[in-house]
């Protein structure tokens, strides 16, 4: 209706799919302000927030320090190359959906080992953990037949490119 008629509407839900499905525009809330306002494709792929980035799906974070002028953030799993402007501690945030996962070790990627696989229909997912001193656990989301899948306990490297990192004051 709102098309067809080309009046604005506003329409409020709690289903995310829903509004990313819908909307032309999206304003995301946190105790009555608002977290970030944009389309559904700059909301959901450069979270302002992490409270943003849970809201709105899954995603993998991973704290770290990135240096004045530098395009890596250094992580206890690894440098995580990136495209930002910020400085000092930050947290990078990567949607399940854009990380690749190989076997065995790869450079440019974060070693990982494979806790658990899980066949989903319409796509298949598979949670890694990093190898870091803390429990860092890490989500794969592939469509079934795009890639191998791994055995609980496989070593794995995981990558992503720069751009699919939102980077996140900390």
């Amino acid at each position: 209706l709102v098309d067809s008629t080309g009046v604005t509407g506003i329409y409020v839900t709690h289903d995310q799919k829903e509004a990313l499905s819908m909307a032309d525009r999206i304003a995301v809330m946190n105790d009555g302000q608002v977290a970030q306002l944009g389309t559904p494709a700059e909301v959901y792929r450069r979270p302002a927030t992490r409270f943003v980035a849970d809201f709105l799906g899954e995603a993998n974070f991973l704290n770290g320090e990135l240096s004045a002028g530098s395009n890596a953030v250094e992580t206890s799993a690894g440098n995580v190359a990136v495209l930002s402007d910020l400085a000092g501690p930050v947290t990078c945030c990567v949607r399940p959906e854009s990380t690749k996962m190989v076997a065995g070790e790869s450079p440019g990627g974060l070693a990982a080992t494979v806790v658990s696989n899980v066949y989903l229909g319409d796509f298949h997912q598979t949670v890694c953990k990093l190898a870091t001193p803390g429990p860092v656990e890490w989500r794969v989301t592939e469509l079934p037949g795009d890639s191998e899948v791994h055995a609980p306990g496989t070593a794995v490297t995981l990558t992503f490119k720069p751009e699919d990192v939102a980077v996140l004051d900390k």
